[in-house]
Parts: structure tokens; C-alpha cells; sequence
């Protein structure tokens, strides 16, 4: 996998990680524990994502045969354990969101960080 995810990877763990830590204090535990649900759901179809991107450029003779599997996997699998988990209500909604969106905000933070460095590194060129 390559540094931008592993980047990201660990920046929204480690986000949903505080914001959870702040959930469970502040809402108590089935708050914190939908915090992580929440980015361990994006961080798996962010995962599943970045895969099937990267199989796709290198599409080979064998490889046909992966992506078929992962895309069976991450659109059903994924979105309906996703349906699930907010039709089930155990988990609130929010908790759901706040880990989504710590997940993201790392997504955006490291390419924002990604696209200055290629800009700089393009101009000192």
C-alpha cells in the first residue's frame, strides 16, 4: 500500500482514537465504541477503495479475478453491514458520524499536505 494511505491510515485512527476518548467521557461507552464503528467502517471502504484503484492501473491477465472478488465484497458486504449498523439504532448516529468524519478530516489534512509538497517540490524543480 502506498505512504498516502498508510499516512491517512494512521492520522484517522489515531483521530477517531481521541475522539472516541472524548466520547467515552463525555457520553459514556456506546458513544465511544460508535466513534470507532463509525472509522473502522470508512477506514475499510476507504481501504477497499484504494485497492480496487490500484488493481485497476495494473489490470493483468490474473488480476481480473481479485478485483471481482474485492467488489463483491466492498459493495455489498460493506454497504449492507453499513445498513445494519444504523438500522440496528444501538449505536447513536453521531458517534457513527464523528468517527467518519475524523476518518475524513485526515483523508483531506494528508492530501492537503500531499499537494503542497508536490507543488513546492514542482516549483523548486
Amino acid at each position: 500500500m502506498n505512504s498516502f494511505f498508510k499516512n491517512t491510515a494512521f492520522l484517522g485512527l489515531s483521530l477517531a482514537l481521541i475522539s472516541a476518548g472524548i466520547a467515552f467521557f463525555a457520553k459514556g461507552g456506546v458513544w465511544a465504541l460508535a466513534v470507532v464503528v463509525g472509522a473502522a467502517w470508512i477506514f475499510l471502504n476507504v481501504y477497499f477503495l484504494f485497492r480496487l484503484i490500484a488493481m485497476g492501473m495494473n489490470v493483468q491477465g490474473g488480476k481480473k479475478d481479485k478485483v471481482l472478488i474485492l467488489s463483491v465484497f466492498k459493495f455489498p458486504v460493506l454497504y449492507v453491514a453499513g445498513f445494519f449498523i444504523l438500522k440496528s439504532r444501538f449505536f447513536p448516529v453521531y458517534g457513527i458520524v464523528t468517527g467518519l468524519t475524523a476518518f475524513m478530516t485526515a483523508l483531506v489534512i494528508i492530501w492537503g499536505f500531499s499537494a503542497r509538497t508536490a507543488f513546492v517540490e514542482e516549483r523548486v524543480s
